[in-house]
């Protein structure tokens, strides 16, 4: 893992006030790769044009892909950015409470998925909390992992699966090579609580990177920051890079 993204919708807010500033910061912070989640403002064509004037590869994406009315569009995004990876990134929460339901989201993956793989894409779904939370049937993301296609892959929030209960290292090494990418947040690993800048919280990521290596990219993320939010992400960019290299 020698390149650091991170994923846009950390800075959702500054996006919209100040678009182009706000990716140039990250860009200067050492961030090599963005990931999209919605375009706060900017058009495919204008997003393409400043991340390639500062060098920024999009690794992936992430999009409403089980709405088979926007499935096109979406991939249409993806290939027009030069993404390898869309990532369904939600699910509810309460549609995990029964097995039939999470059999049901499963099969509209692997129909999501022939079309995504016949544009060149990858497919990737991501976990929150409680795909990794106990129900009478199982724990949801094993089940999920048993019954989408072997092709759709992982992007593994880390930092949600041992809020779930998971235990980090476990969780990546039960993934093997379907991890694709690793979502990197800090903080308390708690549900609600504000997330901290990397390396200031409870995860213990120079102990967990080993474990991922098979993810293309570790993927910046903080949902919400009671500080600073863009100061976070320099700080989370420098704690990385430096137990990167």
């Amino acid at each position: 893992m020698a390149e650091l993204g991170v994923q846009l919708y950390s800075v959702r807010e500054e996006l919209i006030a100040d678009y182009v500033g706000t990716v140039e910061r990250l860009a200067s912070a050492g961030y090599t790769g963005v990931e999209l989640a919605g375009n706060y403002g900017a058009s495919v064509e204008s997003a393409v044009q400043l991340f390639q004037r500062l060098g920024l590869a999009v690794p992936s994406i992430h999009a409403p892909i089980l709405d088979a009315a926007q499935r096109s569009e979406v991939i249409g995004i993806a290939v027009g950015l030069g993404a390898k990876y869309v990532v369904c990134a939600y699910i509810p929460p309460d549609e995990f409470s029964t097995l039939s339901s999470v059999e049901s989201y499963c099969a509209q993956l692997n129909e999501a998925n022939v079309e995504v793989q016949a544009a060149g894409l990858t497919l990737l779904y991501h976990n929150h909390w409680w795909e990794y939370e106990a129900h009478d049937y199982g724990i949801p993301l094993e089940v999920m992992l048993r019954l989408l296609d072997p092709s759709i892959g992982i992007e593994l929030d880390i930092y949600w699966a041992k809020v779930g209960g998971a235990d980090p290292v476990a969780a990546l090494e039960a993934l093997g090579s379907r991890l694709k990418l690793l979502h990197a947040k800090d903080g308390p690993a708690t549900k609600d609580d504000p997330m901290l800048a990397l390396g200031e919280g409870v995860m213990n990521y120079p102990t967990l990177l080993p474990h991922a290596t098979a993810a293309d990219w570790p993927i910046v993320e903080l949902d919400r920051c009671a500080t600073n939010m863009l100061e976070a992400l320099e700080k989370s960019a420098a704690y990385m890079l430096s137990i990167m290299s």
